[in-house]
């Protein structure tokens, strides 16, 4: 018996140029213990119009509640900041957002993202990846600790309350958002706000944290660093009962 929650749901997937990688996390999304009261948008980035016609017909035959095309300017922030504002949401409680490359690896993923907020009213975010600065050894200075922007659950009313950058048009402007801008990165505006975060899988390493969803770019089998490297689609497929070409699986784009 699939629980249901108090809080309404929308799930956002942000895709791009990589009809495999979408297609099978709409295969999982179809196969999983999804929670009632719950909503599905997909959005295409786009770099162009009408949208590209392979991935836009293998998002249509999976049926999701609701989908838009996206201009591909500002990435899957863009998308998280458009999503936020758009009145046709305002009803939702709670927005997942996250990025095609973030794969379920569990029929009940969702589930470890939202029950955490039925009886924690100052629980705003929880997050698949929380990131130590002290991780990265980055020329340009220091990495703040963070939630990574490209898979988490968060309270849609503190959303609403987040600044974005005046202009999001590239990977810097993300990570502005995400990290970079010390007292603007979303996870600061967070707690200054005076609510908590939690990760979804406790006190693990973030490359570690694959139980409920796998990041196959930044995480995945060609990785130039060990740590980060991994090859979990033997989980994929034990779970959803999908054949996986893994040479196919290899070549797909990082967008």
């Amino acid at each position: 018996m699939i629980k249901a929650y108090s809080h309404r749901t929308l799930v956002v997937l942000t895709t791009y140029n990589r009809p495999q990688l979408t297609e099978l996390w709409l295969n999982a999304w179809k196969k999983s213990h999804i929670p009632d009261n719950t909503s599905l948008l997909v959005v295409q980035n786009c770099d162009f119009f009408p949208p590209p016609t392979t991935l836009y017909n293998l998002i249509h035959e999976a049926k999701p509640d609701y989908y838009a095309a996206h201009q591909n300017v500002g990435q899957d922030i863009a998308v998280f900041k458009d999503t936020v504002r758009d009145p046709r949401f305002s009803n939702f409680d709670i927005i997942f957002h996250c990025t095609d490359d973030h794969i379920p690896m569990r029929k009940d993923f969702l589930h470890a993202f939202i029950q955490p907020f039925e009886h924690n009213s100052s629980l705003a975010l929880v997050g698949n990846h929380f990131v130590r600065g002290d991780f990265y050894d980055w020329p340009g200075g220091k990495v703040n600790d963070h939630y990574r922007t490209s898979c988490f659950a968060i309270r849609a009313a503190v959303a609403r309350k987040l600044r974005f950058p005046r202009v999001i048009v590239n990977k810097w402007d993300c990570y502005a958002f995400e990290w970079y801008d010390e007292e603007n990165n979303m996870t600061a505006q967070i707690c200054n706000m005076g609510y908590t975060m939690m990760p979804v899988c406790g006190d693990k390493e973030w490359t570690e944290c694959n139980e409920y969803l796998w990041d196959v770019g930044d995480l995945g089998p060609n990785n130039k660093d060990p740590r980060c490297r991994k090859n979990l689609w033997h989980i994929y497929k034990a779970q959803f009962e999908e054949p996986i070409d893994d040479r196919d699986i290899h070549s797909i784009p990082k967008g």
